[in-house]
């Protein structure tokens, strides 16, 4: 069984602007897809502590392979294991190679992966995630961008079937100017400073993935009167190096700098 979130992937699923990033209306074929979505652990989560933005996340090393199927591990271990890692990179290349040059491309190409929080020396480390975030409207994942040492993230979707509110997709957004945009607080963007060029739509059996450079710029959606949790797949590979610095400031400098030292 084949059950890589890149198996439908075309060429016409990826865009460079505003950043690279991959978005899929249908991921897997349909049965597969209902499969895993009847047996998403979700009351197992809700009986969990919440995060911030009151987002529950159930992480792959704390998985209780006892109440979480089979599928679903074979789904995890496939999704963080090398073959998906060469298959995500493959599907980016060209946004790696003009965003960290060809030297980091080749690395990354060839790595070895291990989980992300084990004591394993290899070059990429990569984890897969249950996240639920909040009915309430009010805790929404603000315009960010994420950790300077994530390298590609991959959200597939897991809307419920009764789920009628047509919500909480994920913005795209660009910087308004060609100045640096300035953060509020971590690494969340001023408002003032970007745009949204488009939405992901939330949607059964669809994925947006992308490459995490200092401008890849995305929020959720505000929900207008929700009746149900918002429920996705959180895939990530994260590097030793640090890509960027999440402060803005001086970042075409730093880029400069790091793009010279990894020049092939």
């Amino acid at each position: 069984m084949n059950l890589s979130v890149l198996q439908n992937f075309k060429p016409e699923h990826f865009k460079m602007d505003p950043f690279p990033h991959i978005h899929i209306p249908q991921v897997l074929p349909w049965s597969l897809y209902k499969d895993l979505e009847e047996t998403y652990p979700e009351e197992l989560m809700l009986k969990g502590k919440t995060r911030g933005f009151d987002t529950r996340r159930y992480q792959q090393k704390d998985f209780d392979y006892s109440r979480i199927t089979a599928l679903w591990k074979a789904f995890a271990d496939y999704h963080t294991s090398k073959f998906f890692k060469d298959e995500a990179i493959k599907a980016l290349q060209d946004g790696v190679k003009h965003h960290y040059g060809d030297k980091l491309y080749i690395k990354y190409a060839r790595s070895n992966v291990g989980p992300r929080y084990s004591e394993s020396k290899n070059t990429m480390k990569m984890e897969m995630q249950f996240v639920i975030n909040a009915i309430d409207s009010e805790f929404i994942r603000t315009p960010h961008v994420d950790q300077e040492r994530e390298l590609f993230a991959f959200l597939f979707y897991f809307k419920k079937f009764d789920d009628k509110i047509n919500d909480g997709g994920l913005d795209i957004y660009k910087k308004k100017t060609e100045g640096e945009w300035r953060k509020t607080r971590g690494r969340e963007a001023d408002l003032n400073d970007i745009e949204r060029v488009y939405n992901v739509q939330y949607r059964q059996n669809t994925m947006v993935g992308f490459l995490n450079t200092v401008n890849s710029l995305h929020g959720v959606t505000p929900r207008k009167d929700p009746t149900s949790v918002r429920r996705y797949i959180n895939i990530d590979c994260h590097v030793r190096e640090k890509l960027f610095n999440s402060s803005p400031l001086n970042d075409i400098i730093k880029r400069h700098k790091f793009l010279w030292l990894n020049r092939v």
